[in-house]
């Protein structure tokens, strides 16, 4: 009987997550998707950069980086995306679209170690953010030309290493700034622990430890 309720209570979850991905894609998502495109149009038609193009820039600039964020929202809500193996595929999909136009090699490792293994949604949706912040500064900073993903298990869970092979920089810098400072904040929610090392011309390692996962 109590394993029957469970199964129910979890069949409604799993409604009530696809519908909330749903509402949110259909009504928040194309509301933002009108603001980003009529903000478009009217920067391309005011081509003489009038007094109003600043204010367009930044409706389209910040509609965009919304709906961006929305899209990272609805994913991690879909029940079907709870397994590592659909987060390792988001993302290779992410590095794709980062990486590859700045001609920087990247490579996944020992993703097999991942097999069977789910985050919860507000963990999974951490996991990903942090990733996409490291990559997003490899790709902005570093001036690498490879960038390494590795996967290992130990005894309390498993380590995501990421390893670039740019110029690094200073570590007590990095520690003040936003970037680290929200990576390790959303470590902390998700029972995560960061490890950076790197120093001038030696490239940047950021290494995360995910205990507890099943």
């Amino acid at each position: 009987f109590r394993l029957l309720n469970k199964t129910k209570r979890q069949i409604e979850i799993e409604r009530m997550r696809n519908q909330i991905a749903r509402d949110l894609h259909d009504d928040i998502g194309s509301t933002l998707s009108s603001i980003n495109i009529i903000s478009e149009v009217a920067l391309k038609e005011d081509k003489q950069g009038g007094v109003l193009s600043p204010y367009f820039q930044r409706i389209y600039d910040h509609s965009g980086r919304m709906m961006e964020n929305m899209a990272d929202i609805v994913w991690s809500i879909q029940p079907g995306n709870d397994s590592m193996e659909k987060v390792v595929a988001k993302m290779k999909e992410f590095c794709g679209e980062i990486l590859e136009p700045m001609d920087i090699v990247y490579s996944f490792e020992n993703v097999e170690l991942l097999s069977g293994m789910t985050l919860d949604i507000e963990s999974r949706k951490n996991f990903f953010l942090i990733f996409k912040e490291i990559i997003n500064n490899a790709a902005k900073y570093s001036e690498a030309t490879t960038l390494k993903i590795l996967f290992s298990r130990n005894h309390t869970g498993w380590i995501m290493d990421i390893s670039d092979n740019g110029k690094g920089f200073d570590p007590q810098f990095a520690r003040s700034g936003n970037g680290m400072i929200n990576i390790r904040k959303r470590a902390e929610a998700m029972n995560a622990a960061i490890n950076l090392t790197t120093n001038p011309g030696e490239g940047t390692t950021i290494a995360i430890e995910i205990k507890g996962t099943t």
